[in-house]
């Protein structure tokens, strides 16, 4: 009986210390559960990546689909490449057959060198107060630095052979 009561109070002692444990702040959570960035950007990256995107879409908003596609590229390995005839065709297909009455970017999510993220919502029609329909569209682009520069590529079941959709970043 003695050997139970002196188990028993060990394990009640051994329990109260690891109860009354110090609890970790959100900053402490943040760090070890959330990815965080691998590369550092600076305002001059995000300006420049900025630039580019607007730049992209006001052509998409002046309806200028072929020159919003010509500055795209894509990854091939460790190699960045304007879109092929082909390719550029495909996507200019794809532009126009979800062309809305603007466009406007919704995220930049920096993550590495070739893993950033840009949302771009395709805003189909006006909405009335009161309409719920939905009345949007979005597509990805993946911003890419390479060698000191900055490029716009796409990813597709061609250029992404990770089956991660190229992307890393978590919604």
């Amino acid at each position: 009986m003695k050997k139970f009561f002196l188990f028993f109070g060990m394990f009640s002692v051994l329990f109260l210390v690891v109860s009354c444990k110090r609890q970790k702040t959100v900053k402490e959570m943040e760090d070890k559960y959330i990815i965080q960035p691998v590369d550092s950007f600076t305002s001059v990256d995000s300006s420049e990546v900025s630039n580019m995107v607007n730049q992209f879409t006001n052509r998409l908003n002046q309806k200028d689909i072929k020159g919003a596609v010509s500055m795209l590229s894509y990854l091939n390995g460790d190699s960045i490449i304007p879109l092929n005839r082909d390719m550029a065709i495909r996507q200019a297909n794809a532009l126009h057959n979800m062309q809305g009455v603007r466009y406007d970017v919704e995220k930049m999510q920096f993550m590495e060198d070739k893993d950033n993220i840009v949302k771009i919502n395709v805003v189909l029609f006006e909405k009335a107060a009161g309409d719920d329909r939905p009345n949007t569209l979005n597509f990805y682009l993946k911003p890419v630095r390479y060698e000191g520069h900055w490029y716009l590529t796409t990813v597709d079941n061609i250029t992404d052979t990770s089956n991660t959709g190229g992307t890393a970043i978590k919604n």
